[in-house]
């Protein structure tokens, strides 16, 4: 004789094992499509002159930097349209945080004419270790970069040799200060997001 109550239960069960793995599923699915979707590596052109005193030049204060609001702290960034991005044959006014993709054999970073900031290299004055531009990845570890990156001071441009792409993620951070060491720090007007 056929138990009804005792199969109704086993069904029961059976449908719910079957939609709490199709769950499980989909949400892994899910997160796993948003660990894919990590966001583009971006750039960051810091002005050393607005520095806090309180962020130092070192690997740590660097890390620090990438994470910071632009729009919290504009007066830490270049200005908005003070430089140039070039990749290729694409030219772009400069905004805090702009996607450059992870190939920097195009990229050629320069200053816009009138511009009162040169590129210059950041770390403690007292140790061996300073960084002509550095990479933070997603979890903040920081790498210091000297030989890629190649500094035209005359032309004021920056672009990048035998460097390696950057990952999903990485921020490119460089460094910009005051062109004119007699005229004393430079104020940034923080005009970053008035590019209209």
């Amino acid at each position: 004789m056929i138990d009804f109550h005792t199969t109704q239960k086993k069904i029961y069960h059976s449908r719910w094992v079957v939609v709490s793995v199709a769950t499980a599923l989909v949400l892994f699915f899910c997160a796993g499509l948003g660990i894919a979707q990590e966001r583009d590596s971006d750039l960051r052109v810091i002005n050393l002159d607005g520095l806090p005193k309180d962020i130092s030049q070192d690997e740590a204060g660097i890390s620090l930097l990438a994470g910071l609001d632009p729009a919290e702290t504009p007066r830490l960034f270049a200005d908005c349209c003070a430089l140039s991005v070039t990749a290729g044959n694409e030219v772009r006014c400069y905004e805090p945080d702009m996607v450059i993709g992870g190939d920097l054999s195009t990229l050629i970073v320069a200053m816009e004419q009138g511009t009162p900031l040169n590129f210059t290299t950041a770390g403690p004055t007292d140790g061996p270790k300073r960084c002509d531009g550095a990479v933070v990845d997603a979890k903040g570890s920081v790498t210091c970069l000297d030989r890629p990156v190649v500094v035209d001071y005359a032309h004021r441009t920056v672009s990048f040799v035998d460097m390696p792409p950057l990952k999903p993620g990485d921020t490119l951070i460089l460094f910009v200060e005051d062109a004119s060491p007699f005229e004393g720090s430079r104020e940034n007007t923080g005009r970053n997001y008035d590019c209209g």
